[in-house]
């Protein structure tokens, strides 16, 4: 919807997304998954049933339903507004979306939970059988290594127990190590002598 996009600050139109859909499919992409978010500012129920059954029209192998997340510092958290009327939007959104993939041959595969998200609902991904998007399952296992470079990037180095100990007695023994770099860039390049250290605590780590 061009107006719900609009409203939330989204400079592209939907035309764009199933244009750049379409294009991911010619070019050979295996598998597509599509963002949805159930609660945004201006987004009727009519026009996210729409947006959910648009999606479904095009069959993508994942679909990710998220809840509106508003952060403390937002305009509208800032603003004061009243969520009860969002979060009972959201809710009946959130239900539309279950049932339309479930009986468009989808199933559940993932589920998160954000504290603070509209009516404290869940973010939902579904998938075709075959398909799970394996990225997301491991992000929200911890069980995957994820470098990251620049400003505001978190670094995740994963390290399980070795198989031939079946207990790990260190009370200090963290099978995720994390290293946090500074979130804007004019910190980065202002302390980068600190961060050229911890990129070598992060060689060591791996």
């Amino acid at each position: 919807n061009d107006e719900v996009l609009r409203i939330n600050h989204r400079n592209h139109t939907a035309r764009q997304y199933f244009d750049a859909f379409a294009l991911a499919r010619k070019i050979g992409f295996p598998i597509i998954n599509t963002d949805l978010i159930a609660g945004l500012d201006g987004d009727s129920e009519t026009s996210f049933f729409k947006s959910v059954d648009d999606i479904l029209s095009l069959s993508p192998e994942n679909i990710t339903v998220h809840s509106l997340y508003r952060k403390r510092a937002s305009d509208s958290t800032m603003a004061g507004e009243i969520l009860k009327t969002a979060s009972e939007k959201a809710d009946k959104m959130a239900d539309y979306s279950y049932s339309s993939c479930i009986n468009s041959g989808y199933q559940p595969y993932y589920l998160y939970r954000q504290k603070g998200t509209v009516g404290n609902l869940e973010n939902l991904g579904y998938s075709v059988k075959g398909a799970f998007c394996l990225y997301n399952i491991a992000m929200m296992e911890d069980i995957a290594t994820v470098i990251s470079c620049g400003a505001g990037g978190v670094t995740k180095i994963y390290k399980p127990q070795s198989p031939k100990k079946i207990v790990n007695t260190d009370p200090n023994y963290q099978p995720v190590k994390r290293f946090s770099f500074y979130k804007y860039p004019t910190e980065y390049i202002k302390y980068f002598e600190s961060i050229d250290k911890m990129y070598s605590k992060i060689y060591e780590a791996l």
